[in-house]
């Protein structure tokens, strides 16, 4: 466009017949080379960039200018791939009568992920029949809309391939959001009281070291890019849970862990701890007291991570419990649990299940309809985050041992080569990332093991219209462990 029919950058080509000149002479040489990098490297993937745009019109005289410009935007690539030209679409009736039919012959290239580059810009409004308009259209679409529009057109996995505002910095901040410190109750929990990862410290004492070591330094770094980026918003992330006990004699664990849940992003936020809550206790015991007097950290965003193990119930007086509650309450409570304390806008900042696709696919149902039900009660639900996209690896020892052992737990499943693979899952997410309600998204009846892990929340599904997982899909069990990886194969096309 910029050289061919512009005439902005060499050789300062102008018009349509420019413009295809330039594709004459480069598409072939590029597809070929896709084929050719496809061939020598099947393991690569091929990023295809360019830009992500949509045009409209102020007035009805405008239509056949936005018209115009929303069937070129897509042309080049159409061509790239092969797709079969709609003679009855503006620009490409214009094509043809210039005489650029010979490119719709084009042998079609290979492309694997689709970069859409993303600038306000991109959103043409035209006011008037001569080509005239906005370059920032004063009623844009979402982005989000924009990025739908091509995956239905096109059906390959896409990223934002390049955006910016041209501003000052507190303009260019607000496109921005950030994490500084993942789960920091977790880490400090698995590295400080558990001597699950370095340094491999344990008990009350280690989970406080790590706390005095990390908090400051991590309070100062939130205050600090509210300054430098008061425009931006920092999303703190870490575990969304609840502690039950089965018996009297196990309320003391479980008020226990109920009150050290909170204790990390409490003493991030300058809250006063309760002295009679019995973690805070143990934490003043312990000679803890210093870390409430930490000036607080600056937090926009609440992220709560959730996973069927955070809702422990303890059994006994000895701390032993299950990791999975037979009588779990609803995540929509726990998000509301988690509003009412810190009265921070929230979002789900991870959740997965380890299963079949099918099993992702109803979990990913329920935790969307909580969040829903959660928004319904006036609780600020700001966003939504399945985590994996791919199939993770290693999880299975808590990343303690580099097995390669695949999780199935991603959006898209790895097979036995690693390539990523399309499933259930992958159909229900793209639904759900193209507006889809909880309510529409299919109800996947549970396999085993999952059906057992689950078994405490299916009085809060009781109301879906459930169906057999797709019979394209056969489950294939690697070995007989209940515990390890389970893949779904594709049987037909």
């Amino acid at each position: 466009l910029l050289c061919g029919q512009m005439g902005v950058w060499p050789p300062h080509l102008q018009g349509l017949k420019g413009f295809l000149t330039l594709a004459r002479n480069v598409l072939p040489a590029l597809t070929e080379a896709s084929r050719a990098c496809r061939d020598l490297l099947p393991d690569a993937r091929h990023f295809y960039v360019d830009t992500c745009e949509r045009a409209s019109a102020a007035v009805p005289e405008a239509t056949a200018a936005a018209a115009l410009a929303n069937d070129r935007r897509f042309f080049v690539l159409d061509l790239f791939l092969g797709r079969t030209p709609d003679p009855d679409g503006p620009f490409i009736a214009d094509v043809l009568a210039a005489g650029g039919e010979p490119l719709f012959a084009l042998q079609p290239g290979h492309v694997d992920v689709l970069g859409l580059d993303y600038y306000a810009h991109n959103q043409w409004q035209y006011v008037d029949g001569a080509g005239h308009g906005l370059t920032a259209s004063p009623d844009p679409g979402s982005l989000a809309d924009l990025i739908g529009e091509y995956w239905k057109r096109y059906r390959l996995p896409c990223a934002l391939g390049e955006t910016n505002i041209r501003g000052f910095a507190s303009d260019r901040a607000s496109w921005l959001k950030y994490t500084l410190f993942n789960e920091p109750f977790t880490t400090f929990l698995l590295c400080g009281q558990m001597g699950v990862w370095p340094p491999h410290l344990q008990g009350l004492k280690g989970f406080l070291t790590l706390a005095r070591n990390v908090l400051p330094a991590l309070t100062e770094a939130s205050r600090a890019c509210r300054d430098l980026l008061p425009g931006a918003r920092h999303f703190y992330v870490d575990t969304c849970e609840r502690a039950s006990a089965a018996a009297p004699e196990a309320t003391p664990a479980a008020a226990l862990a109920n009150d050290r849940r909170f204790f990390v992003l409490d003493l991030f936020l300058g809250r006063t701890p309760d002295p009679d809550g019995p973690f805070i206790a143990d934490v003043l015991a312990a000679g803890g007291e210093p870390l409430f007097a930490l000036q607080p950290g600056h937090v926009d965003v609440l992220g709560l991570d959730y996973y069927a193990h955070n809702q422990w119930q303890y059994v006994d007086g000895a701390g032993h419990g299950l990791t999975a509650s037979p009588d779990p309450g609803s995540l929509a409570d726990l998000i509301g649990e988690y509003w009412e304390r810190y009265r921070l806008p929230c979002a789900l900042g991870e959740t997965n299940i380890r299963g079949f696709a099918s099993d992702r696919a109803s979990w990913l149902k329920y935790t969307l309809e909580q969040c829903e039900v959660a928004r319904s009660r006036g609780v600020p639900v700001d966003g939504y985050c399945w985590f994996p996209f791919v199939d993770s690896c290693d999880w299975n020892s808590l990343l303690v041992r580099s097995e390669g052992n695949v999780d199935p737990v991603g959006v898209y499943w790895l097979d036995e080569k690693l390539d990523r693979r399309p499933s259930s899952m992958a159909a229900s997410y793209a639904m759900a990332a193209q507006g889809t309600p909880a309510a529409g998204l299919p109800a996947y009846r549970f396999q085993p093991p999952v059906s057992g892990w689950l078994a405490g929340w299916m009085p809060q599904m009781a109301h879906w219209d459930w169906q057999d997982p797709p019979p394209a899909e056969v489950v294939v069990q690697a070995r007989a462990d209940p515990a390890i990886e389970r893949r779904i194969r594709r049987t037909g096309p």
